[in-house]
């Protein structure tokens, strides 16, 4: 009776055995490939973010530039390449935080993307129509591996006034109109007093017409221009000065 006792715990002891022995050996199956897939290289930078935590990079762009430009790439150089494929996304906030809203009130969401593994790979990721302010733009490698890239841009509004000055002395036979340009390009509207006339030999008012036209004319301007127009005067004796234009976008 007791050597039946005895064999019947020694079976349940040899099946405790087989059981944690499986359970072992799939952990350290498991475990070896964790082990073998860390150690695939992994590479996850930026033309322009640095990673967060590092010293904090800023840039400000050029007038007029409303659009923020990040690359990404899965290399460090032509010999150190990641071995797996990168997801990524890229977010931008405003200098509080919020979620950006551009100049034509549109949510402006998130990019994502892969950077295929083995070769080199690169992204382009843009922003656009953005308004002036502060915006920070941060790139995150969402798997295989978490890394954070990150920089702040600083875009500066566009410059479209428009500047113009009155050139006249009396008794002159012309007085002259100049117009100032910066980042505006497109149709502004000239009105000047009704007892001069514009040349009419300059090509901007080549089509010019008194009976029609009146003492107002619309001309296209290029942005980043200067143009200078001449007037000629019914009565010499007149001084005209800016006041006596106006110089309006259409």
């Amino acid at each position: 009776m007791k050597r039946r006792i005895k064999k019947k715990y020694t079976v349940v002891f040899l099946i405790i055995i087989f059981i944690v022995g499986i359970a072992s050996a799939m952990y350290l199956i498991n475990n070896d490939k964790d082990l073998v897939y860390g150690a695939k290289a992994f590479y996850f930078n930026s033309d322009l973010l640095m990673l967060s935590g590092n010293n904090s990079k800023s840039y400000t762009l050029q007038n007029g530039v409303d659009t923020i430009t990040v690359n990404l790439k899965n290399y460090e150089d032509k010999l150190r390449i990641s071995e797996v494929d990168i997801n990524y996304e890229v977010d931008i906030l405003d200098d509080l935080g919020n979620v950006v809203q551009d100049k034509s009130n549109n949510t402006v969401g998130k990019k994502t993307g892969v950077l295929g593994k083995n070769n080199k790979s690169e992204a382009t990721i843009s922003f656009e129509n953005l308004k002036s302010g502060s915006y920070t733009v941060t790139a995150i490698s969402t798997s295989p591996y978490s890394q954070i890239l990150t920089a702040t841009f600083n875009v500066q509004g566009i410059l479209d006034d428009i500047e113009y000055s009155v050139n006249d002395i009396k008794n002159s036979q012309i007085v002259q109109l100049t117009v100032k340009t910066d980042d505006y390009s497109g149709d502004l509207n000239i009105t000047f007093p009704a007892a001069i006339i514009p040349d009419n030999t300059d090509s901007y008012f080549k089509n010019y017409n008194k009976a029609s036209d009146g003492n107002s004319y619309t001309v296209n301007f290029k942005n980043n221009s200067e143009y200078t127009f001449k007037f000629f005067k019914s009565v010499p004796s007149t001084v005209y000065s800016k006041s006596d234009f106006t110089v309006v976008k259409e």
